[in-house]
């Protein structure tokens, strides 16, 4: 799943469909192939995956609606996404 470089932190909500999900396959990878993942760090990525695209890239959402959607602090918000990058769950780009 990759990120946009830079838009953590800043830039809009995404459009949304009628239910609400920009990406419900995303959403789908992260329950199906997400390896070993921490549950404490599933609020963050899922949080990220609805807003990407249907392959899982270009999630534009800041970092307050990250934070918000996941139920955390902005800080532990970065600090999840930090960590999800470092495991190789996260690609910015």
């Amino acid at each position: 799943m990759a990120i946009e470089h830079g838009d953590i932190g800043r830039g809009e909500e995404s459009a949304r469909g009628a239910d609400g999900w920009v990406s419900l396959p995303a959403v789908r990878w992260v329950f199906d192939h997400a390896p070993g993942l921490n549950s404490l760090l599933l609020p963050a990525l899922m949080a990220v995956a609805r807003h990407a695209d249907q392959y899982g890239r270009g999630s534009r959402a800041s970092l307050p609606v990250l934070a918000d959607e996941a139920h955390k602090s902005e800080r532990q918000t970065q600090l999840d996404i930090t960590e999800l990058v470092k495991r190789g769950l996260l690609v910015l780009g």
